[in-house]
């Protein structure tokens, strides 16, 4: 999926533009059993339906977006919590850590500007980094002189 827009807020309210830095303008790959249950054939991925004054086949505002499909959603999954979308980032980014997967790829998938951010922010996740550096010098120190 090529991530090249996104939505801003600013005083004049939500627009789409150009995403916050230039790495966040990027492809990320997605498992092919995701990608067949979304509907590329429109310009943007998450259109409204052409309601009110909206234009069919336009973006869904995240607002309605958040009333419409993800409360509904949260609430059919009967969470104890109220997690938001941007917590699905999270969830996706202590996943992959959790998998092995390394955190400059990780990053990249984030979008971050620089891998520091991600460190920042998910450095403590990355048990498999901190497994394997221990399993190298259990090797090194076990080795014969």
């Amino acid at each position: 999926m090529r991530i090249a827009r996104a939505w801003k807020r600013d005083y004049k309210g939500w627009r789409i533009g150009v995403p916050k830095t230039k790495r966040s303008v990027r492809t990320i790959n997605a498992p092919k059993s995701v990608l067949d249950k979304l509907d590329y054939t429109k310009e943007w991925l998450f259109t409204n339906p052409g309601q009110g004054n909206r234009a069919m086949g336009s973006p869904v505002r995240p607002a309605n977006l958040r009333r419409n499909v993800w409360w509904p959603a949260v609430a059919r999954a009967k969470f104890d919590l109220r997690p938001r979308i941007h917590d699905l980032r999270h969830t996706y980014a202590s996943w992959m850590l959790a998998a092995g997967v390394p955190i400059a790829t990780v990053s990249r998938q984030l979008g971050h500007e620089s891998i520091k951010t991600t460190v920042d922010v998910y450095g403590h996740l990355d048990r498999a980094s901190h497994e394997a550096a221990a399993d190298r010098m259990a090797a090194i120190l076990a080795a014969p002189a």
